[in-house]
């Protein structure tokens, strides 16, 4: 099967594999990741190793492509489960170069090979082509990818090392890879097609960009390294299957013309929980997904409130999921109506029943020490003085 970006998101079709549970097992190889590259699909790939599923990943870093921040979140995530990354770099020359997904089981596999990194333009906008393979395992093409990753994992002749935070450190200290804003930096002054003020030879058409979120406001460079704060029970963890289905959000003046639009974040600050989103249990790269909600508010129910994913026709976008605070009642009133309540409050949810919330607006000033001490889990958006959130 032959794919081809931007008609078809690799983002998407590698987070639909890893939540799938098809597989046991998952295999990758890219000459370049980024932190933009991992963090798509980061709440995926927490999900296949919470299952129990291996992940192996070499990474390359010819051309000083890669980025400290992406080999750092691939670090991250053996917090969750069984990871092996390796660095595959040969001295004497020779570009490491592939880009091969493989996903199999005791049976069969699939793989995609194809010219997409672990990068954000790798993932979502640029042109990309993939072809998918799939079969039995004792397929020749799965047979000799196995025998690609084997080599590639080879610690015997020096070209590949195992990823630790010793030599991540090293890898920057000796100019190897560099950080996300260093990257954006020489692209900003060395990326470009015709000289400046030159008049454009070709026509422009819209490409998906990366959602916001995964692309912003990086750790700086020496905060890349700091230890992650006191570990907290996961908001997937396997050990809270007893936790309630409550939850509360730190809603700030809400969004829109209206104020009626409360923010749900794609990603969190500390990694505890996969953004605020996650609550209504939407994939938080599965943009194009909308859902409708109930509210209950001092007893009226209003039907009709819509999560989504804003983008203009340009596919510009603001970087979050919104829940838009506008269902009607029975009698026709509308939940807008009420927003001032919501505004600079805590919302907490309680759950009803399949969609339908009660909200209960507090004070924050008076109730976050007490639900941040009550929750099973909590988190904050993405830098300094994010909003809090949390799973009670």
């Amino acid at each position: 099967m032959f794919i081809y970006q931007p008609k078809d998101t690799f983002a998407d079709i590698l987070a639909k594999e890893f939540f799938s549970n098809s597989w046991t097992e998952a295999s990758i190889a890219s000459a370049w990741v980024r932190r933009t590259g991992i963090l798509p699909l980061r709440e995926s790939v927490i999900d296949f190793l919470r299952k129990k599923g291996k992940v192996a990943i070499v990474a390359g870093v010819d051309f000083n492509n890669t980025t400290a921040e992406g080999l750092k979140e691939i670090i991250a995530l053996a917090e969750f489960g069984d990871v092996s990354a390796h660095i595959y770099c040969n001295e004497a020359g020779g570009v490491f170069h592939p880009k091969v997904f493989v996903f199999s089981n005791n049976t069969a596999y699939r793989m995609y090979v194809g010219s997409n990194n672990l990068t954000g333009a790798g993932l979502y906008s640029n042109n990309e082509a993939i072809v998918r393979l799939e079969g039995p395992c004792d397929d020749t093409s799965f047979q000799s990818a196995r025998n690609a990753f084997v080599s590639w994992t080879d610690e015997s002749n020096g070209v590949s090392k195992k990823l630790d935070d010793e030599l991540l450190t090293k890898l920057l200290e000796k100019g190897y890879i560099q950080t996300e804003e260093h990257a954006r930096q020489a692209r900003a002054t060395t990326f470009g097609k015709r000289l400046k003020g030159a008049e454009p030879l070709f026509g422009s058409i819209t490409v998906p960009s990366i959602p916001k979120a995964f692309k912003s406001s990086p750790p700086k460079v020496e905060s890349v390294f700091l230890p992650r704060p006191a570990a907290v029970p996961s908001l997937s963890s396997p050990n809270n299957g007893n936790q309630s289905k409550d939850f509360w959000i730190e809603a700030g003046a809400l969004t829109g013309g209206s104020r009626n639009q409360l923010d749900l974040s794609m990603i969190s600050h500390y990694g505890r929980i996969p953004g605020s989103i996650s609550f209504f249990s939407i994939n938080p790269v599965h943009v194009a997904v909308e859902s409708q909600i109930t509210v209950r508010f001092k007893g009226v129910d209003y039907q009709g409130n819509i999560i989504k994913y804003p983008q203009t026709g340009a596919g510009k976008t603001n970087g979050t999921w919104r829940l838009q605070l506008n269902g009607v009642s029975p009698a026709g009133s509308k939940l807008t109506k009420q927003c001032a309540s919501f505004r600079g409050k805590i919302l907490q949810f309680r759950v009803i029943g399949n969609a339908h919330y009660e909200i209960i607006a507090v004070d924050p000033k008076s109730a976050l020490d007490a639900l941040i001490t009550k929750s099973k889990v909590w988190d904050t958006n993405r830098g300094t003085g994010g909003r809090h959130f949390g799973h009670l």
